[in-house]
């Protein structure tokens, strides 16, 4: 790969090289000339950079797209607008001035523009050459511009799409920039009458990453990060704010954000008492419902100041009580869903914000139904359960405990022998046992772990039925989960009815003894006439 990409490069150059010779020898001879040619041409080469590598500053000459990262993106429809640079309105310098620091701002009329390094400003009238697209090769081309120097505003990225034909989003349009044509060599010794400029568009990142998409059940910490893009001259931003507002089955713990650069050392104050940033609670909402990073003036100065590309923000949250749903009336399923959020503010008071992806954390839930041999709901009296993680823990009666709190679960341990341990303290907690309710015949394990199988034990049958005598086994990972990804798992558990011995007592009984009076009757009968007759 690395031998292709040299050899594309060398390619280029060698196009560069032939595209010169036979577009005549102009601009060479331009070079070396300390007069500047009356007119030159502008290209302008339109890239999205998408990660923190940019190539070094551009000199003018075409020779800079050697210098271009090999992950940058070139783009096509995007509109620039080209203005020629008069005379300044009031004392000014002769020629506009640049360099470090410099910003450019076309008045809404676009006649004038404003330069401005934040303690000189100076007003230049201006007036429009033309606005154009660039190509599917990620150029657009003036040529014939007169001498002078050129304001060069990106005036439209809406239409703009990468090489393979689709839409490409631009959440920050390129600074507008000034350029001379032609253009001063490096050397100071004569004049590039073809000028090429490489304005980027850095790719603004908000990404949201969770360290466990399953295996966590309610009562565990999950560890989150948000990556997010530091921008180009973020120091002369107004607002620059990182949030997230949890979902309603996510406690955030308290302390728990800390705020890095992208090198990963934390962002901290220099000096005692300073700070880069505040961090508060979501307008409105309770501490344990998210949080808002908010860098201020000099926390944007120094990230720019230390050369951050990335700012990385990382927090915990514990799942609560909520994790749990009504699988008839929730069509999302057992699914923990969490958004962050990018908001910045430019100097111009354009405000922008950019959500993360969405990450997903699986709770499971087991919903038992208890029935008859018909299929029918059993509601003439109720049946309990307990739940282990495995056939031999549920024999041994290892079963799985929860904390309560308010008569909910806000806690799960799980046994991890036969023996009596668990893999957390289960002070205060009881075996989960669950009862069906007689309104529906419908019992629910909440907050557990997936995809892992369980066993399940009876531990009370109904009133008239028999115990079913074995654990049965819940399997996450079969068809019955899969068929609609909610994780809740539903299973028709089917009792049989007790078997009828015979009453003690009644009838039967009484005909057995009034027959053996009968018996005994008649021998009183027979023996007693004999013995008279002695």
């Amino acid at each position: 790969m690395r031998k292709m990409k040299k050899l594309n490069k060398i390619m280029a150059a060698i196009l560069m090289v032939s595209s010169i010779i036979v577009g005549g020898f102009g601009a060479l001879a331009a070079a070396d000339d300390p007069i500047a040619p009356d007119t030159g041409d502008l290209t302008i080469h339109k890239y999205l950079l998408t990660d923190d590598v940019a190539g070094p500053e551009g000199t003018g000459d075409a020779s800079d797209a050697l210098k271009v990262p090999d992950t940058a993106k070139k783009l096509q429809g995007v509109e620039f607008t080209v203005y020629k640079i008069g005379a300044p309105t009031a004392g000014g310098p002769a020629i506009i001035p640049g360099g470090d620091g410099w910003t450019y701002t076309l008045n809404d009329a676009g006649d004038q523009v404003t330069a401005s390094d934040g303690t000189d400003t100076y007003v230049y009238n201006v007036a429009e050459e033309s606005a154009k697209l660039t190509g599917t090769d990620g150029t657009a081309k003036w040529t014939g511009l007169p001498k002078g120097q050129y304001l060069v505003v990106e005036s439209n990225v809406s239409g703009a799409k990468n090489e393979a034909d689709e839409s490409v989003t631009i959440d920050v349009k390129t600074p507008n920039f000034v350029v001379a044509v032609p253009m001063s060599i490096e050397n100071g010794t004569g004049w590039n009458a073809d000028v090429h400029v490489f304005p980027k568009n850095d790719a603004v990142v908000a990404e949201k990453e969770v360290d466990k998409t399953e295996g966590v059940s309610i009562g565990d910490v999950l560890n989150f990060t948000i990556t997010s893009t530091v921008l180009e001259k973020i120091s002369e931003y107004k607002q620059y704010d990182i949030s997230d507002e949890l979902d309603n089955a996510l406690d955030l713990v308290t302390n728990s954000v800390k705020v890095y650069g992208a090198n990963g050392s934390i962002v901290n104050p220099t000096e005692i008492g300073q700070e880069y940033y505040t961090i508060e609670p979501i307008e409105g909402k309770d501490a344990a419902r998210g949080f808002k990073v908010s860098f201020n003036p000099a926390g944007l100065k120094h990230l720019e100041d230390e050369g951050f590309k990335k700012v990385v923000v990382k927090f915990q949250a514990k799942i609560n009580e909520n994790a749990v749903i009504v699988p008839d009336s929730d069509p999302t399923g057992n699914i923990i869903p969490n958004k962050g959020k990018l908001v910045y503010k430019n100097k111009s008071d354009e405000t922008t914000d950019k959500e993360t992806n969405e990450t997903e954390t699986k709770v499971g839930e087991i919903e038992l139904t208890k029935v008859d041999k018909d299929d029918n709901p059993i509601k003439s009296d109720t049946a309990k359960f307990k739940i282990s993680t495995s056939e031999a823990f549920a024999k041994a009666k290892a079963f799985i405990k929860v904390k309560y709190e308010n008569g909910k679960v806000v806690d799960v341990a799980y046994p991890t022998d036969d023996q009596g341990a668990y893999d957390k303290d289960t002070t205060d907690f009881v075996d989960y046992e669950i009862e069906t309710n007689k309104a529906d015949g419908k019992a629910r394990f909440v907050g557990l772990k997936v995809p892992i199988d369980y066993w399940v034990v009876e531990t009370k049958a109904p009133d008239g039925y028999n115990l079913l005598g074995d654990p049965f086994n819940v399997k996450f990972d079969n068809a019955e989960d899969e068929k609609a990804a909610k994780y809740v798992y539903s299973e028709e558990v089917v009792n049989s009815n007790g078997f009828k011995l015979p009453e003690t007592g009644g009838m039967g009984l009484i005909a057995l003894i009034v027959a053996g009076i009968v018996i005994i009757g008649l021998a009183v009968m027979v023996v007693l006439p004999k013995k008279r007759h002695s």
